[in-house]
């Protein structure tokens, strides 16, 4: 990864990051507001694979650990994860023309996002923090469901830009199958 795609990469975070804190924890219904920081990850797996993925949703993760109250590395692990996954579900061509095809972008977000914050709270309550025992789930997961399936194309494409030729060219070629 370049230094150019490194800044690029750190201005779309911390554009999601202050959106996320100035627009959207604000949007609270029955106390629990939606998480668009998954979306990076799920992005970056998508144009990059899960390699880059990882290393994205880790430093995302890092990032959102510095400024929320729960288990340091907690939001690390779950960017990893979803990363990871969105990386391997392009790589293994169960998710193709998350750019291309309209639905396909929406939905991913919407899963990812979902996955998210699931992940989140099992890991946490698994940590020993009991906040994440409370929480409403049928109303995160609905909330989570809407904001970022409609959020996903924005974060697609700022991290396409953020990439660049990068994204493109740490992608192995799929090879058809000869039936």
């Amino acid at each position: 990864m370049t230094g150019r795609v490194g800044v690029r990469l750190a201005l779309v975070i911390l554009a999601t990051i202050a959106l996320q804190f100035s627009l959207l924890n604000g949007i609270r219904i029955g106390h629990v507001h939606p998480e668009i920081i998954w979306l990076i990850p799920a992005a970056a797996g998508l144009l990059a694979g899960p390699e880059l993925g990882i290393v994205i949703g880790f430093l995302a993760g890092l990032w959102l650990d510095c400024l929320v109250p729960t288990p340091f590395g907690l939001s690390a692990l779950v960017g990893a994860s979803i990363g990871y996954l969105a990386g391997l579900l392009e790589q293994r061509g169960v998710v193709v023309g998350a750019g291309q095809v309209v639905w396909v972008g929406p939905g991913l977000g919407a899963a990812a996002g979902l996955f998210g914050v699931l992940l989140f709270g099992v890991i946490g309550w698994l940590m020993g923090d009991n906040g994440f025992a409370s929480v409403d789930y049928l109303v995160l997961t609905i909330l989570e469901l809407v904001v970022a399936g409609s959020l996903m194309m924005p974060v697609l494409w700022g991290v396409r830009w953020a990439l660049g030729t990068e994204g493109r060219a740490r992608r192995p070629r799929r090879r058809q199958a000869a039936w």
